[in-house]
């Protein structure tokens, strides 16, 4: 039990901040990709500052003194939160729909089993993306519940086909071809989505720079993201 204890001291250490285990994230092809991606959330999600995220070891060892395995069903995660005495347990799933990705993430009380938040980003284009773009972009929603806007950064979208939903790191923000849009300064994904065509790519915004970027939707619209359009 000596490493059991080790944990609970590690979590004690949470000052002020809630303390919060994430597990690894379901559905990669290989161990590598699913160890690589799971510590860049760790990574991105400590960077934020708002919880004592406890180490991959400390997970490790907790599994090992309950002798259980890493597992993704809630029943088997809140214990494992329990055994380690954190608030939260963080899920995280990424699944392929034809050119995109999609990563959920879950966020467990591990005190009544409730899921408190839950999130998605979708990503187009290969795993450098969803590294790149997809993770940072899901963390920053299931930390702050929902995106900041920066008043200060304008930009006028146009597009073809014309008044395409516009989606900054899955956030709505209005329509092409019809005005002034206030955006997250910073580098984000956005989501063009029109009738039947769709576009996803990264911009980068600048603080108090007004700027016109004009899009061509050139990608089929895959039928999962038809609720996009109707929002």
């Amino acid at each position: 039990m000596r490493g059991f204890f080790w944990v609970l001291c590690v979590v004690s250490m949470a000052w002020g901040k809630y303390s919060i285990a994430v597990m690894d994230i379901d559905g990669f092809s290989s161990v590598n990709e699913t160890r690589t991606f799971s510590e860049k959330l760790r990574g991105e999600i400590i960077r934020v500052g708002e919880y004592e995220v406890v180490e991959r070891n400390a997970l490790d060892v907790v599994f090992q003194e309950q002798g259980l395995e890493q597992c993704f069903e809630s029943d088997c995660v809140i214990r494992a939160g329990q055994s380690m005495g954190v608030s939260y347990m963080i899920l995280g799933s990424v699944g392929r729909v034809e050119t995109f990705y999609v990563l959920s993430l879950r966020q467990i009380d591990v005190a009544d089993g409730k899921i408190v938040r839950s999130v998605e980003e979708v990503v187009s284009g290969g795993l450098s993306d969803l590294f790149r773009y997809g993770i940072p972009n899901v963390v920053r929603k299931i930390t702050s519940g929902s995106v900041v806007v920066d008043t200060g950064s304008r930009v006028f979208l146009s597009s073809n086909p014309p008044r395409a939903h516009v989606y900054v790191d899955g956030r709505l923000v209005g329509l092409t071809n019809m005005g002034w849009l206030s955006v997250p300064a910073g580098e984000h994904s956005v989501m063009f989505v029109g009738v039947d065509k769709v576009l996803v790519t990264a911009m980068t915004f600048c603080s108090g720079v007004s700027v016109a970027r004009h899009v061509v939707l050139v990608e089929e619209k895959p039928k999962f993201l038809a609720q996009y359009s109707e929002r």
